[in-house]
């Protein structure tokens, strides 16, 4: 797991439609930081996180640096000898993201 403050290193997963929870995610990182819980990514995909990610990237435009932690997916699984990770990918709607890979 790495932890990052440069967002352009990543892709979002899309861009957020909640503005009202957007909101509440900013302010909860400007007034207590990361709570640790990393954004999943594949490459330079991220597959979770587009809230966060928006909101850091808001508060970084103010000045405001947070470390947002970032784990790669195949990390998560890599113990878990009956998953195939590019079937499960298939699965779950991700075989662009094996391409980019």
């Amino acid at each position: 797991m790495e932890l990052i403050n440069k967002l352009s290193t990543y892709t979002p997963p899309h861009f957020p439609q909640d503005g009202k929870r957007l909101s509440e995610i900013r302010e909860s990182l400007r007034v207590r930081g990361s709570d640790g819980v990393p954004l999943v990514a594949v490459g330079n995909q991220l597959i979770t996180g587009s809230h966060r990610y928006a909101a850091v990237a808001q508060l970084q435009s103010e000045g405001i640096n947070i470390n947002i932690p970032v784990v790669q997916l195949r990390e998560i699984f890599k113990d878990v000898a009956f998953i195939n990770y590019e079937e499960g990918l298939h699965k779950c709607g991700c075989p662009d993201v094996l391409q980019s890979n």
